[in-house]
């Protein structure tokens, strides 16, 4: 019928799949009536900022050769962060303890080990055993030392370890699609199946800048993942 409105259907990638066991939809409802209700409050003052970015690279580095899946890395990475951005931590009896015997960056990178650990526990089918992490990652803690780690960030977090991160918020766009039939690129051309792999590689780049910089640590996931789509959309010239 003339006249009619057209549909603006997505343009995704056949790869994208659902994941129908995170109820991404409740989760999103959820953050946008409140943006911070699943997110850990932001302390300017932790003591580990100025470091943080060499220790998610550290644990990056760490998660691919442990070949654990993306969401399982960026988990890792909200654990040790909720358990680091806690008020005071610096004087936290379990780290006072630690600091006694060890430099300030090997006990901020057993806590980045112990994460990664928790968060393959945590989504992995399989994960490395303990000494098989210590004996890869050369650093100079004991089986009962990391053990005790595992156990005092859990029971600070209060065993709450379930996290909406950037990456499960933008995978569940990628699944939705992010380009439209109505969409046109600046030469007015349509986009196609090439231009969605384009607009995911960017999303890619610029998840990666925002984990790896504290500052990005003052918004919610939501409006973060909102962004990194509007960016990487304006890059490909929508």
């Amino acid at each position: 019928m003339k006249g009619a409105s057209q549909v603006s259907q997505s343009i995704r990638d056949p790869v994208q799949k659902f994941r129908t066991e995170v109820p991404m939809d409740l989760i999103l409802d959820n953050l946008i009536e409140d943006a911070h209700a699943l997110n850990t409050p932001f302390n300017e003052s932790a003591f580990y900022l100025t470091h943080r970015e060499s220790f998610v690279e550290w644990m990056y580095d760490l998660a691919e050769k442990l070949h654990v899946q993306p969401e399982t890395f960026h988990h890792s990475v909200n654990l040790f962060d909720a358990y680091l951005l806690r008020e005071d931590i610096r004087n936290h009896r379990h780290l006072v303890i630690l600091f006694k015997d060890h430099t300030k960056h090997d006990v901020i990178k057993l806590i980045a080990l112990t994460s990664v650990f928790i968060s393959a526990k945590y989504l992995e089918k399989t994960y490395p055993g303990i000494n098989q992490l210590l004996s890869f990652t050369r650093i100079p803690f004991c089986y009962d030392e990391f053990i005790a780690q595992e156990k005092d960030m859990l029971e600070l977090l209060g065993w709450q370890i379930q996290f909406i991160s950037i990456h499960n918020v933008l995978s569940h766009f990628l699944c939705q699609g992010i380009v439209f039939s109505s969409d046109r690129l600046a030469d007015q051309t349509k986009p196609d199946l090439y231009t969605v792999g384009v607009l995911e590689h960017n999303c890619e780049i610029f998840t990666s800048l925002c984990l790896k910089k504290y500052e990005f640590l003052r918004y919610d996931t939501l409006t973060v993942a909102c962004a990194i789509v509007m960016a990487a959309r304006k890059i490909c010239n929508f």
